[in-house]
């Protein structure tokens, strides 16, 4: 064997050793890749886990959770107070109607607050006791006289003067 054929093999095996550290460094390298790889998938997963799991994270969506219930109950306890207010003033409506003495009046009082819209009543079962005026229940026409607030005056019988310190007992 020449010289040069002993360079060529020489320089040969150096480039055979060569690729083959090349190829492990290469194969070394892909593992280290992958295994990166691995972890910055776990960390990904820890990170959205630990999002869910996070106490400022919690505390938000409970205060949100809480908050849009408080927004709820608020709105249907004001929608029910307004219905009971409404009720409650249709009923005011309806004895102030009736406080007049007279069936007919009372009919004519009701027909006129149904017409504008006041009360909630079906109609038919208005049109029953606007048909029939005398079955609608009335209350005694309240006192003309301001200063009769529900008391009775005792008078004298002949001068229909006041007496002072009367006092009424009914038994």
């Amino acid at each position: 064997m020449d010289e040069k054929t002993i360079e060529h093999f020489e320089a040969a095996c150096r480039l055979a050793l060569e690729e083959r550290r090349a190829a492990q460094e290469l194969r070394l390298k892909e593992a280290e890749l992958e295994l990166r790889n691995r972890e910055l998938g776990l960390k990904e997963k820890e990170l959205l886990e630990a999002r869910w799991r996070n106490p400022i994270f919690l505390a938000i969506v409970a205060a949100t959770i809480s908050l849009l219930s408080n927004v709820v109950v608020t709105y249907l306890q004001s929608r029910q107070t307004q219905a009971i207010e409404r009720s409650r003033s249709q009923s005011n409506l309806i004895l102030e109607a009736i406080k007049t003495g007279d069936p007919r009046k009372a009919a004519t009082n009701l027909a006129f607050f149904k017409d504008l819209g006041f009360l909630d009543v079906p109609d038919q079962k208005l049109a029953k006791y606007l048909a029939n005026p005398e079955d609608i229940p009335v209350l005694p026409s309240p006192s003309p006289y301001p200063e009769d607030s529900g008391t009775f005056k005792v008078v004298d019988k002949e001068t229909l003067q006041p007496i002072v310190g009367a006092h009424v007992t009914i038994p």
